[in-house]
């Protein structure tokens, strides 16, 4: 059963604020990991710290990440933010 992808306000304006190609990718991978929740095939990893009840995951496509929540009762998968790799900071 697919996931439904919630992309809010914040997020897509992120997106369109990246290349074209590259927003099209991370789309692209949030709709795949969406259908299938396959999370070595799309490399999501659960973000350390984040809340119990509603963990975060990050979704990596190239140098870029996508910070996602999960709401298993709902069926959703809600993008917060695609946000390009800073530094040695990864997420």
């Amino acid at each position: 059963m697919a996931y439904m992808v919630i992309i809010p306000n914040h997020a897509k304006k992120q997106l369109q604020d990246l290349p074209p190609e590259q927003a099209i990718r991370i789309l692209d991978a949030i709709e795949g990991f969406a259908g299938d929740l396959d999370y070595v095939r799309y490399d999501v990893r659960k973000v350390k710290g984040s809340p119990r009840e509603y963990p975060r995951y990050r979704l990596r496509s190239g140098e870029y990440r996508a910070v996602l929540v999960i709401h298993r009762n709902k069926l959703i998968i809600e993008v917060v933010t695609g946000v390009r790799k800073h530094g040695g900071m990864d997420y």
